[in-house]
């Protein structure tokens, strides 16, 4: 091709050839290089796959154990709860005889309540959970408190005496205690419920938590067959690779 410099008056050759390789020789030359650093990357790329798949192994041991307290601690309390099932089945039946509860029916239930109430001070302080877990756990621990001050308002006017060795209660004191106790017995079956339902509640936030623990073990387990699936047709192709060469 001949190019005319008007300003110069001379004239100028350049030759365009026609190569298909001189066009894209700069293209060609990138994928060239791109190449070879994938090819170079390689090893760095299986490396971190095989730290991935490690670090997610070591993931599922710990969710797996998670899982096996979770499910002990939601035993435990399944077991606890039935031994309150009795209490509140016997101040049902006051409800269904029109009758209130006694005093001596309210001393041995706020014992049962009193222990099952340490049992579960104790699990408390030496376990600790998600933050659900822990705030069903206060909501329980509010209401049994409030269920035993109420049963021991129904039982202790008849337990003491106004005036004694122990005690030297003034007149409208006492009759206030008095009235307290007739107060309780009908407001008792109130707090029973809401201790149950804190029960209940508490069961159920280690119903979800597991159920978000094996949906996360699901997970990990559906990457890590994936994982090894890939590993393996990887090896194969190496060992072919290998077999095939001259």
């Amino acid at each position: 091709m001949i190019i005319d410099n008007s300003l110069t008056g001379r004239f100028r050759f350049r030759m365009q050839p026609d190569n298909v390789i001189y066009h894209y020789q700069t293209l060609i030359t990138g994928i060239g290089a791109l190449l070879a650093a994938v090819v170079a990357g390689w090893p760095v790329w299986r490396q971190l796959r095989m730290m991935r798949t490690q670090s997610e192994a070591m993931l599922r041991d710990i969710i797996v154990q998670r899982i096996k307290e979770t499910e002990g601690r939601s035993k435990r309390l399944q077991e606890l709860t039935s031994k309150l099932r009795s209490v509140r089945e016997e101040l049902y039946h006051f409800s269904w005889s029109e009758e209130k509860p006694n005093e001596h029916w309210a001393h041995s239930a706020e014992q049962v309540v009193s222990s099952v109430q340490s049992a579960l001070k104790v699990w408390f302080e030496s376990n600790r959970d998600i933050e659900k877990i822990e705030a069903a756990k206060k909501t329980l621990t509010v209401s049994f408190g409030a269920l035993i001050d109420k049963l021991n308002e129904i039982w202790w006017p008849a337990a003491n005496v106004q005036v004694d060795e122990d005690h030297n209660i003034p007149d409208h004191e006492w009759s206030r205690i008095e009235r307290r106790s007739e107060e309780a017995k009908d407001e008792v079956s109130d707090d029973m419920r809401d201790a149950f339902q804190a029960l209940t509640a508490l069961g159920q936030a280690y119903r979800d938590h597991l159920t978000a623990l094996n949906t996360r073990l699901r997970t990990i387990d559906d990457r890590l067959i994936g994982e090894r699936a890939n590993m393996s047709v990887s090896l194969w192709i190496r060992r072919k690779l290998t077999k095939d060469a001259p």
